[in-house]
């Protein structure tokens, strides 16, 4: 059975930087899209049963010329609004996130909410391991998940992203791995894009400085500069005072008058 309706947030649409990058007819296009992915097979999916809509079928929906649409299109994914199958089919990754945890909570209900119940829901419950923050220098975005081997995950990633440069912004040893990754994302919910989150400058220190009590090695939008400290600046001005009235007092000439009874005065007077 078909849902009658979806989670729309005002707030995330209004502040998704993806969504403010492209025009207001892209936006206008993707807002049709998302009716259509409600209504895919799966959930969240730009198909029509086992059929992907092309740009050319989308155009006939929306009741546009196949051109704009197209170019919209293309403002969409360069922005990084939606994502690609590998059979190169549309999706939105929020659609499908909230569909995977609206099946979780579902199983939850009938399991009574108890975990022991939920085969695979368990696995990183209660069970010690690291989290971690990791940083691609694209556009800054920062990944936070947990894992044995923070290390090695990160090559992983790497992998995932080879046009990005990725580091391991930091990592923490906690109990319960997994919970601690979860109140995170609870914490930078409205920040999250995909699979990564946009952070501001306040809000990156408070993850790596409060939450996980670390310094990272690269920081976006801070140019790190070396000044000296402020009273070394007074010392260098009581330096040129002195060597100032040190030489004025050692190599000015004095007066006229004086220099010529000097010099015209006779020896035998």
């Amino acid at each position: 059975m078909k849902r009658p309706s979806f989670q729309f947030y005002p707030g995330d649409w209004l502040n998704d930087s993806s969504l403010r990058m492209v025009s207001i007819s892209a936006r206008g296009l993707w807002v049709d899209m998302l009716c259509l992915m409600h209504q895919g097979t799966p959930y969240g999916h730009l198909k029509v049963k086992d059929k992907v809509i092309t740009p050319c079928h989308l155009a006939r929906m929306c009741g546009g010329d196949i051109g704009e649409v197209t170019s919209w299109i293309s403002e969409l994914e360069e922005a990084g609004v939606f994502s690609r199958t590998e059979e190169g089919g549309i999706f939105s990754r929020r659609m499908v996130r909230d569909e995977e945890l609206r099946q979780i909570r579902s199983a939850g209900g009938k399991a009574g909410g108890n975990r022991q119940l939920m085969p695979g829901q368990n696995d990183h419950y209660n069970i010690p391991g690291y989290v971690y923050a990791v940083q691609r220098d694209t556009d800054f975005a920062v990944k936070i998940g947990f894992s044995n081997n923070p290390v090695k995950r990160l090559y992983r990633i790497r992998g995932q992203y080879p046009d990005a440069e990725i580091i391991l912004l930091a990592k923490k040893y906690v109990d319960d791995m997994e919970a601690a990754v979860t109140q995170l994302h609870a914490v930078f919910a409205s920040k999250k894009a995909g699979d990564w989150f946009v952070l501001a400058k306040e809000e990156l220190e408070c993850l790596l400085g409060f939450h996980l009590k670390a310094t990272p090695k690269v920081m976006p939008d801070v140019t790190l500069t070396l000044s000296p400290p402020p009273f070394i600046f007074i010392f260098i001005f009581i330096f040129i005072f002195i060597f100032i009235f040190i030489f004025f007092n050692t190599y000015t000439p004095k007066s006229k008058s004086s220099c010529s009874e000097r010099f015209f005065k006779s020896p035998g007077a």
